[in-house]
């Protein structure tokens, strides 16, 4: 009989147990997590008035679209909208101007490894892995300094304090709506300081595109993804009355190669340009490949892609093992590598991810393994393409939630950020954002954020031949942004090319090893001898599903995922 009680009564503990323990343990980290003022914090907000509305006009459809929330054991996961309305993250004033500078100075580093990149065959083959029929059109879409458009820069705020650079999404970066005008309707209505110029520097940038290249007519190719329709659709609200003179065509991605040869090779490429949400790596392994190792394609001044091509290699993942290879001592850059991390014999914590992934896509953590061999076999394992390894920065929780700060930079300028969390310390596709905040000290004379923007010498070259002159603007003269160019700080590590090598030679080995363990090694070495690379091979074993699928981003609300 008694017994007959007991299971009822345990059944309800565990319950209990399920529900208050996640309960005490967010209160005990809530009481802990605002103690240094440096540190964000994830505030309470009333929810956004008349917000599906709002958010329709800026074609902001996909904001309640659903991910997920860890409820304990016993519930398990719950839905949790994609945009979270009723809470925004409060960044101090010396964390705000921080992110800005170290944005601007990852940047210019980004700009001067390209540089270097392209002028080195083997950093092109072995480091990123690009085949070397698509050498020339990407080299002359840098000698020609063919502007670029949007960059996404993703950071990790360690528990350290310090900003560490995760990667640059520099091809088609998503949250552009979301880190633009939505951000801006939430700050206007409870009267919050933000710093928000994207809006205002897409205008510029297109603009600047457009009469550079005296170009008159502007395709949009969009994809079937539900948020790249929305991104274009705002796009196309947001550019149509400021140019007035330019003819905007909207169409599917599908129709990319009747827009090149009916439209751009009729006028010989002088007046149309194309503005696409594609990565650039999937046109160059489909049908459009053709089009792209063709010198009657690249061989001419005029710009004919936004973003150009020279873009795939600040968005390739490889990028951030370049920086910390040229840079090892700058303090914003975590350990990246071509091999595992190793330090005295043993792996660090760290991710391997695959050159070309996307939004946390095929990224692999090494804590979740007992064994480091079996990480690093299942880092070469599950892909044909060599991987990259980074350092995993642990961060302090934020009501039991992971985030990354992101800065927008449009045409070398930061302008925005965006904070997206999740409870899964790697942010991908079923992450949130929330909106931010900057607490800014009160006083009788309100003062002006100043933000100093270091530029070495030889970055300033680089940025002055690529974009001209600049003005740093600002949506609000509480903030100001100032330029200043300096002496050289930091140097190249002149065994950076050396290490490169060496890194990827025992990369190679490492993914035979691996790959002779499985069936697929003969496939695998027919591909590389063949192909003589294995970049794109992702790419190349969907060549022709992508266009009819998921678009871009592949978000976890993609209607046709």
């Amino acid at each position: 009989m008694l017994l007959k009680y007991k299971i009822p009564i345990a059944a309800v503990g565990l319950v209990a147990l399920d529900f208050i323990f996640p309960q005490i343990k967010k209160r005990f980290i809530n009481s802990l997590q605002d103690t240094n003022v440096d540190v964000q914090r994830r505030a309470n907000f009333q929810p956004l008035k008349d917000l599906e509305c709002k958010f329709r006009e800026i074609f902001f459809d996909f904001y309640n679209l659903q991910g997920t929330r860890w409820n304990g054991y016993f519930f398990g996961y719950s839905n949790d909208n994609y945009w979270i309305d009723g809470a925004g993250y409060q960044l101090s004033e010396k964390l705000f101007t921080n992110l800005i500078k170290t944005t601007h100075e990852l940047h210019n580093m980004c700009l001067e490894a390209t540089d270097i990149a392209l002028n080195d065959d083997l950093l092109l083959k072995e480091v990123f892995d690009i085949p070397k029929d698509m050498f020339p059109i990407i080299r002359k879409s840098w000698e020609n300094r063919q502007l670029d458009l949007l960059s996404r820069y993703d950071f990790i705020l360690g528990k350290n304090g310090q900003l560490y650079f995760l990667e640059v999404n520099g091809d088609t970066p998503s949250c552009i709506i979301e880190a633009g005008q939505a951000q801006k309707l939430w700050a206007e209505q409870f009267q919050l300081l933000q710093f928000n110029n994207i809006d205002f520097e897409i205008k510029q940038g297109l603009q600047k595109i457009m009469e550079q290249n005296g170009k008159s007519k502007l395709f949009m190719l969009n994809n079937s993804n539900w948020e790249d329709k929305c991104t274009f659709n705002y796009l196309h609200s947001l550019i149509k009355p400021f140019l007035a003179n330019i003819s905007i065509d909207t169409k599917n991605i599908s129709k990319i190669e009747n827009v090149i040869e009916n439209e751009l090779k009729s006028d010989n490429f002088k007046s149309s340009i194309i503005l696409k949400q594609y990565p650039f790596e999937w046109l160059a392994s489909e049908s459009t490949y053709n089009f792209f190792t063709n010198p009657q394609f690249y061989d001419n001044k005029s710009q004919i892609m936004i973003e150009p091509p020279w873009k795939i290699i600040m968005s390739n993942k490889a990028m951030s093992v370049l920086l910390y290879n040229m840079f090892p001592q700058n303090p914003h850059l975590a350990k990246a590598s071509l091999e595992p991390i190793r330090y005295g014999g043993s792996g660090i914590p760290q991710v391997s991810k695959q050159k070309y992934g996307r939004e946390g896509d095929s990224i692999i953590l090494s804590k979740y393994y007992n064994d480091f061999e079996l990480f690093q076999t299942d880092s070469y394992k599950k892909f044909s393409s060599k991987p990259i390894f980074q350092e995993f920065i642990d961060s302090d929780h934020h009501q039991q939630r992971y985030i990354t700060l992101s800065c927008w930079v449009i045409q070398g300028k930061p302008c925005g950020i965006v904070i997206r969390e999740d409870l899964n310390p790697i942010i991908g596709q079923g992450s949130s954002v929330v909106p931010y905040y900057i607490e800014k000290k009160q006083s009788e004379n309100e003062q002006q954020i100043q933000i100093d923007l270091i530029t070495d010498t030889t970055q300033s070259n680089i940025r002055q031949s690529l974009y001209g002159k600049e003005e740093f603007n600002s949506n609000t003269d509480l903030i100001r942004l100032q330029e200043n160019i300096a002496e050289k700080t930091q140097y190249i590590d002149p065994l950076f090319q050396d290490n490169l090598i060496r890194q990827n030679i025992q990369s190679i080995k490492l993914q035979e090893k691996t790959m002779r363990h499985f069936a697929g090694y003969h496939d695998y070495q027919y591909q590389t001898q063949t192909h003589g690379t294995t970049m794109f091979q992702q790419s190349q074993q969907n060549k022709t599903t992508h266009r009819q699928s998921g678009g871009s981003t592949g978000k976890r609300f993609s209607s046709s995922s």
